[in-house]
């Protein structure tokens, strides 16, 4: 099960903000009452609690308001007494004495106020470490000589605990558990910490019964030294304490959240897990539209979990097989990640799928009323070059064309407007306070090979309703670039061309650069007018331009402008006011770029961020000022 602290941060904040809320509020309410209304809002806190404690078997959220009720009706007394010694004696004597009365009150009605109990261990003397460690250790082996599977594992921060999610020989499974562990002599009883960023837990899993024990009070023990038939030994926090604390295990369980394990195929998982990958899986088939044939699906699992390599992937990537019209299809579609599209005649549709006996290789499939399913080529990989997009899913379904959505990425430099090119953002890019949103390329490939109509890629339309299309060529292995040819409303664009590309805000232009072959490296970007379809070159060369936002009239890219020592003498650290002043070497002429760009040992290329602007009708570098 996912640690608490890894949700995400504005879901924390949430969290930490009710909690306060909950602590504070009955506090302060009380302070804002006259002294008749403080008397009425302590007796209304009391009665509460014996409510709750009435209806829920003890009191847990109403003990926090009785308290506020004292305090209040305290501060009430204080507030009518002269002169400032009084006023504090007053309120404490009166705070005391309500809490004397809540005892009493306690006790004459039974109630049970929920407070956390002391954890059952005790101070022990250290004894023969073992070589477990909450840092890792070698893969656990049970009492009868057979290892455990380590299904993940990974530290809660940098350098810090390990947890690891476990599968026993007879196919029970332990999510969150520790790198130390321990077994006891007979077998029955395994022990791990419950690693957390916060408070540590214990589990106990009676391996006899199938029974796990969530001991989440007990923090004790963050490594397992030893472990018997009746007690646990270990010690807490060896990077600070490392003292050792011994616990019977018949108190920890008795105490302990109780948990019996579900059977999923040949698994055995704790229920509150399961509970949980349930709720993440819900994903239904889309409707489709009037005339549609009728889609169902059937929940898949393999024959055997403890076969695969990845024993739990079916449970958090579940798959189901579709049916149409009655008849199963032998393809499995993920449940949880969806990837499915209709035609708009409600004829044919198509999915990424799976076939059955072969889960790991997915592809595009299509059924159509006339011809019933096929296969469609998954065309060229446009994620595995730059500019790297990322696949966003099916679109569109055509007659003689599936079109699939990517995304590109947006450079960015390691000092903002200088450095290392070293990332490639998957978000929108803020550049001079304004906002460039990633561009979306479509990749068309067709239905049937060999029938006349190819795969390209479009951009996204301009002004006239006509994107750019590219049709790939090969790729540029030394530069990780796919080449394209490039046509427009028709008509070729002269040359070779790259993938990156950006649309002005307006939709009037769309910049493109230009393909360089060996031993130059593409230096050369050009602007095309959409509603003309005439070329504009940016005048000057840009060696390895890569784009990033263009706005009505100014276009903003990166490009390579020398390299730095990087080296433990060199300026391997720079301000964007320094940058220019530490280039160790320019850009060499264009027919020497490409091999100044090679790997070198201590030397790192550097790039520049500028910008082109319209002015007179021509494309003009505007001046660089970092």
């Amino acid at each position: 099960m996912t640690d608490p602290s890894d949700q995400p941060i504005r879901v924390l904040l949430l969290r930490l903000a009710l909690n306060l809320a909950f602590l504070v509020v009955p506090f302060v309410i009380p302070l804002y009452l006259p002294l008749p209304f403080a008397v009425a809002y302590w007796a209304g806190a009391m009665a509460a609690e014996w409510i709750e404690d009435r209806t829920f078997g003890k009191v847990d959220h109403t003990f926090v308001w009785m308290l506020g009720g004292c305090f209040g009706l305290s501060y009430a007394v204080a507030m009518l007494m002269a002169g400032t010694v009084a006023s504090v004696l007053a309120g404490v004597a009166c705070f005391l004495f309500l809490l004397w009365l809540q005892s009493l009150w306690e006790k004459r009605t039974g109630m049970r106020i929920k407070r956390t109990p002391e954890p059952p261990t005790a101070d022990a003397e250290p004894i023969a470490r073992s070589d477990n460690s909450a840092w890792g250790r070698p893969v656990p082996v049970t009492p009868e000589g057979e290892s455990l599977r380590v299904l993940a594992c990974h530290e809660i921060a940098m350098g810090g605990p390990v947890i690891c999610d476990y599968l026993f020989p007879d196919g029970s499974v332990i999510l969150g558990a520790g790198s130390s562990t321990g077994f006891s002599a007979d077998g029955q009883y395994f022990v791990s910490p419950s690693p957390s960023r916060g408070q540590w837990g214990l589990l106990i899993y009676d391996r006899r019964s199938h029974i796990l024990y969530r001991c989440d009070d007990v923090t004790a023990f963050w490594e397992i030294d030893l472990v018997t038939e009746t007690t646990i030994t270990g010690r807490h926090s060896p990077i600070t304490s490392n003292r050792t604390y011994t616990a019977q295990i018949a108190e920890l369980i008795a105490s302990a959240e109780k948990e019996q394990m579900v059977t999923v195929a040949d698994l055995k998982i704790p229920a509150k897990d399961w509970a949980y990958i349930c709720d993440r899986n819900g994903a239904s088939l889309p409707a489709g539209p009037a005339g549609a044939p009728g889609i169902t699906s059937i929940a898949y699992l393999p024959d055997s979990l403890m076969a695969l390599e990845a024993p739990l992937d079916p449970l958090y990537h579940p798959m189901a097989e579709l049916v149409v019209d009655g008849v199963a299809s032998g393809l499995l579609v993920s449940t949880s990640y969806l990837d499915f599209v209709w035609r708009d005649d409600a004829n044919a549709f198509a999915c990424l799928a799976n076939r059955k006996n072969h889960r790991d290789e997915s592809g595009y499939w299509s059924w159509d009323t006339a011809n019933g399913w096929r296969e469609i080529a998954r065309g060229h990989d446009i994620g595995a070059s730059r500019p790297y997009a990322s696949r966003d899913g099916l679109t569109a379904l055509g007659l003689a064309h599936l079109v699939v959505t990517w995304t590109l990425a947006q450079p960015e430099l390691g000092y903002g407007r200088f450095g290392r090119l070293n990332s490639y953002a998957h978000a929108p890019l803020e550049i001079d306070g304004r906002t460039y949103l990633q561009p979306v390329i479509h990749q068309c490939l067709p239905l049937v090979e060999g029938d006349g109509t190819t795969e390209s890629i479009e951009s996204a339309p301009l002004n006239n309703g006509e994107p750019v299309r590219w049709h790939f060529l090969r790729t540029d292995t030394d530069l990780s670039r796919d080449v394209f040819t490039c046509t427009f409303d028709g008509q070729a664009l002269v040359g070779e061309w790259l993938l990156d590309h950006r649309i002005s805000a307006t939709g009037d232009f769309i910049a493109l650069v230009a393909y360089a072959a060996p031993p130059e490296v593409p230096h050369r970007i050009a602007v095309l007018d959409g509603g003309t379809g005439m070329l504009a070159w940016i005048e000057e060369s840009l060696y390895d331009p890569q784009l990033q936002g263009f706005a009505e009239d100014t276009l903003h890219f990166v490009h390579l402008v020398g390299r730095i020592d990087d080296g433990p003498t060199g300026p391997a650290y720079l301000s964007a006011d320094e940058a220019p002043q530490n280039l160790d070497e320019a850009v060499p002429p264009s027919a020497e770029a490409r091999a100044f760009m090679d790997h070198r040992d201590g030397s790192a290329i550097h790039y520049r961020q500028s910008a082109a602007t319209l002015r007179n009708g021509a494309w003009r570098l505007r001046s660089n000022k970092l």
